[in-house]
């Protein structure tokens, strides 16, 4: 399962009813070591805006893959959201270390930077 499948999911599930996607959340509760499983609850959670939860779905998602560039990404983002900048420009310079390359983190570290 790739990352847009994991969107695909989350897409459907949304426009099914919210029923559904609880339910589909819900079911990924019962994976707490899964890394597909909370790499999709995380970004279920960034979707609908419960940052926090997100934020501690991301966080166990890198105790067990500290290089988790998803994870990283996402966490960041939220963090950006929440004003939490240090820790925005953190995620976003670990993220670096391994995309260097990446135009997006580039630019998403600059603008977090300049702040």
């Amino acid at each position: 399962m790739t990352n847009d499948h994991i969107s695909e999911e989350l897409w459907e599930a949304c426009w099914i009813n919210s029923k559904t996607f609880d339910q589909h959340v819900d079911e990924l509760k019962n994976k707490s070591n899964d890394t597909l499983a909370l790499m999709s609850r995380g970004k279920a959670y960034l979707i609908i805006g419960k940052y926090e939860e997100a934020y501690a779905v991301l966080t166990r998602l890198l105790e067990i893959e500290s290089e988790n560039i998803i994870a990283l990404k996402y966490r960041g983002e939220i963090n950006y959201i929440m004003e939490r900048y240090e820790e925005s420009i953190s995620d976003l310079a670990n993220l670096l270390k391994i995309k260097p390359d990446d135009a997006w983190t580039k630019k998403a570290y600059e603008l977090v930077h300049g702040l």
